[in-house]
């Protein structure tokens, strides 16, 4: 990655002319590299981890993220594609022939012990089977084994991957999927993959196992294999004026924030916890920064050193779907801190009016965070496309300071990704290109790879528009 490093370095020169030492104009520093790893892709945002880094390949790590092609010829085609910085080689394999075109269809990726990749993959609801594939060889995504498949006990839509402790205390390889009810369920593994079964309901939505067309959305984020957190809605932000509750999952047991237990995890189709049993971390109308947040939605979580919980979250300004505002919480002792990170405009498209561009949180320093927004937030002025900026806080979310990692675009650049690469490194992709609606779009996956302590070289140029008189 050190061929991304001199663009740090600002080139002056300096001639003698007339007896007297004269500077030369400043060089800008072009932009940093950009890499596609694939021309045709899209994914969603409730599958995790969609992207994975491999540290132990040989050459170097190598970066593998998951993504369902549209173009002709390959449309619904379910990937994985890889790519290596350090040698600049890559590749593409095809999971699945003709899935499904809806990017709720991109697989959930993890790593095995015995360094084989797998992927955990489902339709958008359209049947009953999770399915899954796992690599020929340890470290090595060019082949895979035959796909396997479990018939769940209703239609499944999205994969969650996570390596978890047991009430034993046992570690197994479980995925959360939307399944029964519509609700957050969940089925393991107890041979890293070879084989599947299902297990229970994590929780529903306030109206119980009776309400089945409640649809809680879940972010979840591993605090190692000993607690699984996560942040829930009520449901789907257009059907539900949403609050956002955090939750954890210890050795079998649930509870909220301070701990306090709230049961056990269901081992059926039905669970006593429902998303508001577990605490608030916003509640519908309350105010950020003297604005009311309505119909949110949870887009990225992470665990901290000190094993708190940040979250990304979304939500229109005073309930208006042309004002959505990102949001960034964060557990601070006792409680939940709840503040504005920046505009993040109307929606993608009409039908799905809380689509937006996103938000991810760096793994290994949350106090870093990339957005997609067509608003600039250094000065709140319109964009010609989508935009990623990179958020740096140093006052625990109090305040931003913002710049800018696509400029002047001639596309929209949506839905970052920051995989947990290590401390060391830092892997961000995107997608580059338009999403129409979640069955139509023309996009390619990208990009930019960097040591993290070089982050400002993620940035370019990017002049801030001047405010309007």
């Amino acid at each position: 990655m050190s061929h991304l490093a001199p663009h740090l370095r600002r080139a002056v020169a300096f001639t003698f002319a007339a007896g007297l030492l004269a500077q030369a104009p400043v060089v800008p520093p072009p932009a940093p590299a950009t890499v596609t790893l694939t021309d045709d892709g899209a994914y969603c945002w409730y599958q995790d981890p969609r992207a994975i880094v491999d540290p132990a390949t040989p050459g170097g790590p190598t970066v593998l993220v998951s993504s369902v092609a549209f173009l002709a010829g390959r449309r619904g085609d379910l990937d994985v594609h890889w790519h290596q910085p350090a040698t600049k080689s890559g590749g593409s394999f095809v999971l699945h022939k003709a899935l499904e075109a809806d990017d709720h269809a991109a697989a959930a990726l993890c790593q095995r012990p015995d360094g084989r990749y797998l992927a955990v993959y489902c339709q958008h609801g359209r049947d009953q089977l999770v399915r899954w594939r796992v690599s020929e060889r340890p470290h090595d995504a060019s082949a895979w084994r035959e796909e396997q498949s479990l018939r769940a006990n209703a239609r499944v839509t999205y994969s969650n991957l996570f390596w978890l402790e047991d009430a034993a205390g046992d570690v197994r390889l479980f995925d959360f999927a939307r399944a029964d009810g519509f609700d957050p369920n969940w089925f393991v593994s107890d041979d890293a993959g070879d084989a599947f079964r299902y297990g229970g309901k994590l929780h529903t939505g306030p109206g119980g196992n009776d309400a089945t067309r409640q649809r809680p959305y879940v972010r979840y984020a591993a605090n190692g294999t000993a607690a699984l957190h996560f942040v829930t809605t009520d449901g789907h932000p257009r059907d539900e004026d949403n609050s956002v509750y955090h939750g954890v999952l210890r050795r079998g047991v649930l509870s909220g924030s301070d701990g306090e237990e709230l049961g056990r995890l269901s081992t059926g189709p039905t669970s006593d916890q429902r998303a508001n049993d577990f605490t608030v971390v916003l509640r519908a109308g309350d105010a950020v920064q003297g604005t009311g947040m309505r119909h949110a939605w949870t887009l990225d979580l992470r665990v901290d050193a000190a094993g708190q919980p940040r979250a990304a979250l979304l939500a229109r300004a005073d309930g208006d779907d042309h004002d959505h505002r990102f949001l960034y919480a964060r557990r601070d002792g006792d409680e939940w801190r709840v503040r504005q990170l920046c505009r993040a405009g109307a929606f993608l498209y009409a039908a799905e009016n809380d689509y937006t561009g996103l938000v991810a949180l760096h793994a290994h320093d949350p106090d870093v965070v990339v957005v997609s927004t067509p608003i600039d937030p250094r000065d709140d002025q319109p964009l010609a496309h989508y935009e990623l900026f990179l958020g740096r806080t140093a006052d625990a979310g109090a305040s931003w300071t913002w710049s800018p990692l696509t400029w002047a675009s001639e596309v929209d650049n949506l839905r970052p990704l920051l995989p947990d690469a290590g401390p060391q490194q830092t892997v961000l992709l995107w997608l580059r290109g338009r999403v129409r609606t979640y069955t139509d779009w023309q996009a390619s996956v990208v990009g930019r790879f960097v040591a993290t302590a070089e982050l400002a070289s993620l940035s370019v140029p990017g002049q801030v528009p001047r405010r309007r008189p």
